[in-house]
């Protein structure tokens, strides 16, 4: 009974000093919503993910075989760098209308490259949710456009190779050709030189065993430009709607609760202090 007492008597106390905690309360409230427009900015996120272009190139030449490995179109290391360059900041200045610098770039975004794989996130966060796509969209049209041209350079290589693999066939073969018919000329000659008819044939099955071997590698690049692939995009930024922090709402709901409890905790602590003052 003495506790039921004792609980009433604290609700009691509660409810004559509601002006009190109300007042408190609403301090708290009216901060939260001060903080939340000046300080304490909400922060909103958007990102895109990106595949970097790659392609094939050559490792070393065997003997027999050329042996091609898989690059990218730019290296992880230059594809995050290159986010951070002034060309970016002058685009980030005319989608946000505000004056940015280079550190600030650092701290808006973020490049995340994942491991084993040519897959890059870049993650974007600003103040305004509509200047955080427009960033991200800017961004990944940048990206894109910026490795069509090395895209294109390369495809250029590719074609380069093939034409002068196309050339050296083509003389080779009427190299042959020629020296086919010096030794079906030589081999219809009663009086033929022995020597030199094996001379003829050695560099027929050579000039033979030199255009197969081209042809293999005709066959090869062709099928390594076909697997050159350029850079894409996998996920498109979304325009974002609630904040990932300092969220305005959630902030004026923390303000409440904390300044509720310590209004409660002043009221009881100063009854405590007042009624321990007169049993002294």
């Amino acid at each position: 009974m003495e506790d039921k007492k004792e609980l009433g008597y604290y609700f009691y106390m509660l409810w004559h000093n509601k002006i009190t905690i109300m007042a408190i309360t609403l301090a708290f409230i009216l901060v939260g919503i001060v903080l939340g427009k000046t300080v304490l900015s909400p922060v909103y996120e958007t990102d895109f993910k990106i595949r970097i272009g790659s392609f094939n190139d050559n490792k070393e030449v065997t003997r027999d075989n050329i042996v091609f490995f898989k690059v990218n179109l730019v290296s992880k290391e230059e594809f995050a760098n290159s986010i951070r360059n002034p060309e970016i900041q002058g685009l980030m200045q005319r989608a946000t209308g505000k004056d940015i610098s280079l550190n600030e770039i650092e701290r808006i975004i973020k490049v995340e490259l994942m491991d084993k794989s040519d897959i890059a996130r870049i993650l974007i966060r600003y103040p305004q949710s509509k200047a955080a796509l427009k960033i991200a969209e800017d961004i990944a049209a940048k990206i894109i456009d910026d490795h069509k041209s090395i895209f294109a350079k390369r495809i250029q290589i590719y074609d380069q190779y093939r034409t002068d693999l196309q050339k050296y066939i083509m003389e080779n073969e009427k190299e042959m050709a020629a020296l086919q018919k010096r030794m079906i000329a030589l081999q219809s000659d009663s009086q033929a030189d022995s020597i030199r008819l094996m001379f003829l044939s050695d560099s027929v099955a050579e000039k033979k065993a030199t255009i197969v071997k081209m042809k293999k590698e005709l066959s090869q690049v062709e099928i390594l430009a076909d697997q050159a692939e350029s850079t894409k995009i996998l996920s498109y930024p979304v325009k974002p709607r609630i904040p990932v922090k300092f969220n305005r709402s959630a902030n004026i709901t923390v303000a409440a609760i904390v300044g509720f409890l310590l209004a409660v905790i002043l009221v009881l602590l100063k009854d405590y202090l007042v009624t321990y003052s007169k049993k002294s």
